[in-house]
């Protein structure tokens, strides 16, 4: 099987708890991926809301060193992909670098250059509540004079905007400024679970039609409001019905996954590889097409990134 992961906060994980890539407590370390046939992940690094703007920027260098020494005695079959050319490469697992949450730019926009020269091509604006970027999925709020800047800089760097966490009117001012697809990480659809970190059928129908991704996430609460009694079996049940319903919605060649997973507490079943073949047999069981399955698992994410990530100019 092949897996491809559009949003992962494992290296926050690993610095903040000390765990290695062969952790058997990291629920998506690069080590867990190397069991797949081939893997990719975007690997984000959280600006913690507890911690100012520049506290949260010194940390992205020491989460990203961390990263990388790790990979590096631990993984040797792993690789930080910056260049769509890398995503080609022999190595069997493909990271990507995010950063979740703007307050690291502290309201200075070329802040992103030097992300994006570390490595960085997702980038999550908002994660809650109202700063100078703009509004959170919590908030009735839509992007700053700054925030749309924000938007325009990633995409002249060539950094993906993210559009999960954001409210509508941040989420429809950031495709009003943005002139290539944008993603939609780890989100769910609003119409089943009805989080307001969870996307309107207009939303995703309005991704779908720009050609982003819409990444199904895992975590519990966006996933059913009857998680707390909810069985193992119904809780995948109700994550395949979150990717039928996209589905549904003209999203064959956006729908793709986006567990969230070492953001959350772990959750029975979700660790580790397991999850996947659930979800592939869930699908199966439901009828779905299994080239679609495999597009959801790999395909589009991977057709998305070899067209969005910059050209190695060397």
């Amino acid at each position: 099987m092949r897996f491809f992961d559009l949003h992962s906060d494992t290296p926050f994980r690993m610095y903040r708890e000390n765990l290695d890539s062969q952790s058997c407590e990291l629920d998506c370390s690069p080590c867990a991926l190397g069991s797949f046939e081939t893997a990719a992940a975007v690997y984000a690094v959280w600006s913690d809301s507890k911690n100012c703007g520049q506290r949260n920027y010194e940390d992205f260098f020491r989460i990203k060193q961390n990263l990388l020494s790790d990979i590096a005695v631990n993984c040797p079959q792993c690789r930080i992909c910056t260049y769509k050319d890398e995503l080609c490469s022999d190595e069997k697992v493909k990271l990507i670098l995010a950063v979740e949450g703007g307050n690291l730019l502290c309201g200075d926009a070329l802040r992103l250059s030097v992300l994006y020269d570390c490595g960085v091509r997702v980038f999550t604006p908002l994660w809650r509540g109202c700063d100078d970027i703009g509004g959170a999925h919590d908030t009735p709020y839509g992007l700053t004079e700054f925030g749309k800047s924000v938007i325009t800089e990633c995409e002249r760097l060539g950094i993906i905007p993210d559009v999960s966490h954001m409210s509508q009117k941040s989420f429809y001012d950031t495709l009003e400024v943005a002139e290539s697809p944008v993603i939609a990480s780890h989100s769910n659809s609003y119409s089943l679970c009805g989080s307001s970190r969870n996307l309107t059928d207009g939303q995703i129908t309005d991704l779908i039609r720009c050609g982003g991704l819409v990444g199904v996430n895992l975590y519990p609460p966006f996933v059913t409001a009857e998680y707390e009694n909810m069985t193992k079996k119904g809780l995948f049940d109700a994550l395949c019905g979150h990717i039928i319903h996209m589905l549904s919605l003209g999203g064959k060649k956006s729908v793709c996954l986006g567990g969230d997973r070492d953001g959350f507490e772990r959750v029975e079943g979700y660790s580790q590889v397991c999850f996947a073949n659930e979800i592939y047999r869930g699908l199966i069981h439901r009828g779905v097409n299994e080239n679609i399955i495999k597009d959801i698992f790999y395909g589009n994410a991977e057709r998305f990134f070899k067209k969005r990530m910059p050209q190695n100019k060397r």
